[in-house]
């Protein structure tokens, strides 16, 4: 009796041992053809960056491999993008990391007037470096400039928070000692992007102030807290294509594409994958501050900070400086993509008065610069003035919601009229 129970097992434990090769081998195969297919897994991959590319000067080097600035002097070519003249745009960074085509020096050359420009992904620009708008500023201001020169610095660096870009400032751009400071805030994600912790450095409070604070790489309040399940979906995603191939069934995606079994994070995910550039481009700081409208007084006392942290510089070495508050595709084209906006206002539940956020983010950004007597320029005025000018021109690209070419012209022309009576000398 005993000799017959065990050869049960024996043959349990043999079907079960085929069933699991045979298992295997299938999803190998399947794994093996998705790759072949050119199918790869969502994670994102580490880039490899030549470590010959870092400035010679240590505190600029440190700052490049450490990812606080852009790797230096690479040039990245993205195809595909219709709205542009040429069809792509190539993103070069300089030698500090800039969006600069010329080498830039950390001593400026004597005669030059150096105004350096901070902000994100807006700054950067989803453009050549020569159509961003510091770099059209610097063209034009060159062009009728009298003995001096012009040197406007396109440091923006995108993506960031407002604190990254002060932490890139204090680090390494303060000691290229502009005559100006130009710093663009995004009204769009620049306060969520704030409040990020996991993978970046950001502020802490201790006490009644801010401190610096390293990347915790723990889960952070922007982002659910994944479960047991949720964190073996996570590495499935991260290194499985046939776990991207599921995705794209509609059937299968509720079970299989959330890393988290959470409702708030399930709907994000199913609008990043309907349209991820109007996502992270307003909706999603919308979404987060509709669920956690406690947060904002958090973050604009952080932008409050970073502020004061720049008008503290300013003071101190006698230059001038501006801030520049960007708002959305939505605040200026508000029937431009309406579908796709629609489509995902339905997928996060948010309501007309939800979508506010935007606005009331801006408003409050504008209000904090002019109460500190910065000047101040609320760029929704300068876009919405240019817009009724002329209806047919859009300043956004609609497949991400960057600024586009005439968008940059637009704030470059907005921000020489805010300037030109401060360097008038020097134009003539």
């Amino acid at each position: 009796m005993p000799r017959r129970k065990n050869q049960g097992w024996r043959k349990l434990g043999s079907l079960a041992a085929k069933l699991t090769f045979s298992l295997t081998f299938t999803v190998l195969l399947l794994e093996i053809g998705l790759r072949v297919m050119g199918l790869r897994p969502i994670t994102r991959t580490v880039e490899y960056h030549d470590p010959l590319l870092l400035h010679p000067e240590p505190f600029v080097a440190e700052a490049q491999r450490n990812g606080w600035l852009h790797w230096p002097r690479e040039t990245r070519r993205v195809d595909g993008i219709r709205e542009h003249a040429r069809g792509y745009i190539d993103i070069r960074t300089n030698n500090v990391s800039c969006r600069e085509d010329a080498d830039t020096g950390i001593e400026k050359q004597p005669g030059t007037i150096r105004i350096l420009v901070l902000g994100d992904s807006h700054t950067d620009g989803v453009c050549f470096n020569d159509e961003s708008y510091p770099n059209l500023l610097e063209q034009e201001w060159n062009r009728v400039a009298g003995d001096d020169r012009f040197e406007i610095i396109n440091a923006g660096f995108g993506p960031s928070s407002p604190y990254q870009q002060l932490w890139a400032f204090q680090q390494v751009y303060s000691r290229f000692r502009p005559d100006h400071l130009v710093v663009a805030w995004y009204a769009g994600n620049d306060l969520v992007e704030l409040l990020r912790t996991d993978e970046r450095v950001h502020l802490k409070r201790d006490g009644d102030r801010f401190v610096h604070e390293a990347p915790t790489r723990a889960t952070d309040d922007t982002r659910t807290k994944p479960s047991a399940w949720g964190t073996l979906k996570a590495g499935l995603r991260d290194h499985l294509s046939l776990y991207h191939a599921l995705v794209q069934i509609r059937g299968l995606r509720k079970l299989v594409r959330s890393a988290e079994a959470d409702e708030y994070r399930e709907r994000l995910e199913q609008a990043i994958l309907e349209n991820p550039g109007v996502v992270w481009q307003g909706m999603n700081q919308s979404y987060y501050f509709t669920h956690h409208a406690e947060a904002f007084p958090q973050a604009m006392q952080m932008m409050d900070h970073i502020l004061h942290e720049y008008r503290r510089y300013a003071e101190e070495q006698g230059i001038g400086f501006t801030l520049l508050v960007i708002p959305t595709l939505r605040q200026i084209h508000p029937d431009s993509d309406a579908a796709s906006l629609k489509k995902i206002q339905e997928t996060l539940e948010l309501s007309d008065a939800d979508l506010q956020w935007d606005e009331k983010v801006c408003d409050a950004l504008v209000a904090l610069g002019r109460s500190e007597g910065v000047l101040t320029i609320d760029l929704r005025e300068v876009l919405r003035k240019s817009r009724a000018d002329s209806p047919q021109d859009a300043f956004y690209y609609q497949f991400d919601h960057h600024l586009n070419v005439a968008g940059n012209r637009v704030i470059a022309r907005a921000l020489e009229a805010a300037l030109v009576g401060k360097f008038e000398s020097q134009r003539d």
